[in-house]
């Protein structure tokens, strides 16, 4: 199989750039990221380098306590009318 990285080919990143690598070490989603361009990212959101704003695990967690912090707010709020 030819390797391919899309992130690099969707950068318009010249054929030798993205036939070079793949994105991850194998298919599997928790597998190790290779691709230079990611790992040379640095994240919009927690400034860490790495990987990008749709996989920073930081943001993941800040929106989960928003929502919880919502959901709960909301329930103490709410009347009950018999």
């Amino acid at each position: 199989m030819n390797k391919f990285c899309k992130v690099c080919k969707d950068m318009g990143k010249p054929e030798s750039v993205w036939k070079s690598h793949y994105v991850r070490q194998t298919r599997h989603p928790d597998s190790p990221v290779t691709c230079p361009t990611i790992l040379n990212n640095v994240c919009n959101y927690c400034n860490i380098k790495g990987h990008t704003i749709s996989t920073c695990v930081k943001k993941k967690k800040d929106l989960k306590a928003s929502k919880l912090s919502f959901f709960k707010e909301n329930k103490q709020n709410t009347v009950v009318v018999s």
